[in-house]
């Protein structure tokens, strides 16, 4: 298959534009000089991988120019970055990595580094560090799913030591199921390696307004949140900060919260032309901001655990005008674009209706369900899932798809 036609199923099931391009932008525009080492390379406007559309374009800017977002994105990344480097781990795992220059920050300082998101994302950004660093041994890219223990597990031959896991930007994306799946997989890999895994996603949404009001003052804050769009409802239990701890101890981690104000540098980038008192209070804002650091409880570590299955394959034939499919393994983020592959070159103007075969299918996610709407959008009422089994089934109650997807009986 051509590679514009690969890179474009990759972003069709997992769309990472807005998302990973922002914060990379943001910190170049700051004037970061690796973040602007790594835009020149990305060149995104003009990447031949480029499939952006207008609509994205204008959803990028529009997200840069939220008051706080700057703001944000540069606290978590100095601070982040400070921590990883104060706790003295030799061995950091970045999911997802997006396009940040962090890696290049953390090989120079001979910290091993393995940069790990869609397989969109690794395309691009992969030979782009490539082309600043050279062939560095302290720095590699790999296309992971966090759902997909495997996947992640293939990157860490070379690890020895302790290990430092973090996730910026990935929690809040995540069905419950999903979720539960990364929580097994981060104790697997702390349980082989010991180390820590550290998170501010459940932070963000708080702290973006605390630094909003605090930069804006009271009144500008509050005409600013009306003109914004209501958040989303959390799509999983850890971002309700209320019951997040108990979760996290029922997974079988220990939890430390420490406030991002204790890794704040003397000087933020974007704070640089606010009145003395004013960055005073802004940095106050930030301080609501917490790292959750998660180690395994000593008590839960086990060497036992069930390997699921990772393979997959999709058979796909033509009975007159429908589409018969039989699916096995896991239909994730890394193999989601395979089946969107099948089932375009399968589909015609003459189809008119797809039937899944999913006794075989062990796990399904947001980006196998993404798949399932792309069919539904071609053949309204007419894509249906047979031999379902309980798991796969408790996933599709849990987003819906079980009211659409199966004949009424």
């Amino acid at each position: 298959m051509e590679e514009q036609t690969v890179y474009s199923l990759r972003h069709e099931v997992n769309p990472v534009f807005t998302t990973a391009q922002s914060c990379v932008r943001v910190m170049a525009g700051l004037g970061d000089e690796d973040s602007g080492l790594l835009v020149d390379r990305l060149d995104f406007d003009a990447n031949k991988n480029s499939t952006a559309t207008t609509d994205e374009v204008d959803l990028l800017n529009k997200v840069k120019s939220i008051p706080g977002f700057a703001e944000t994105i540069e606290a978590r990344f100095e601070c982040s970055n400070k921590l990883i480097e104060n706790l003295g781990y030799r061995f950091v795992l970045d999911i997802p990595c997006g396009y940040t220059s962090r890696g290049l920050k953390l090989a120079r300082k001979d910290i091993r580094y393995y940069g790990c998101d869609l397989p969109a994302v690794i395309d691009a950004v992969k030979p782009a560090a490539k082309g600043i660093i050279g062939g560095s041994g302290s720095i590699s890219y790999h296309e992971v799913d966090a759902t997909n223990y495997d996947s992640i597990r293939r990157c860490l031959d070379d690890v020895r030591g302790g290990l430092l896991i973090t996730t910026e930007g990935l929690l809040m994306y995540m069905t419950q199921s999903e979720l539960e799946e990364i929580f097994v997989n981060m104790k697997r890999l702390l349980t082989e390696f010991g180390g820590v895994w550290i998170t501010t996603d459940n932070m963000i949404i708080s702290s973006q307004q605390a630094i909003m009001a605090a930069s804006m003052g009271e009144e500008a804050y509050k005409e600013a949140v009306c003109n914004l769009p209501d958040p989303p409802p959390p799509l999983n239990l850890f971002l309700d900060v209320d019951k997040a701890p108990e979760f996290i101890d029922r997974m079988g981690f220990e939890l430390e919260r420490v406030s991002i104000g204790e890794y704040m540098p003397d000087e933020l980038l974007t704070l640089k032309d606010l009145p003395e008192d004013k960055k005073r209070e802004v940095k106050k804002a930030m301080g609501v901001m917490e790292f959750w650091m998660m180690k395994v409880k000593p008590d839960s570590v086990s060497g036992s655990y069930t390997r699921r299955a990772t393979n997959f394959s999709a058979d796909c034939k033509r009975e007159n005008d429908r589409l018969l499919f039989r699916l096995s393994g896991r239909i994730d983020t890394i193999t989601s674009p395979d089946l969107l592959s099948v089932y375009r070159e399968a589909d015609d103007k003459s189809i008119r209706t797809v039937r899944m075969d999913m006794k075989d299918v062990s796990y399904i996610s947001s980006a196998g369900l993404r798949v399932l709407m792309i069919m539904l959008g071609d053949h309204p009422d007419n894509v249906k899932l047979d031999n379902v089994n309980e798991d796969i089934m408790e996933i599709l109650r849990t987003t819906g798809f079980d009211s659409i997807l199966f004949d009424e009986e």
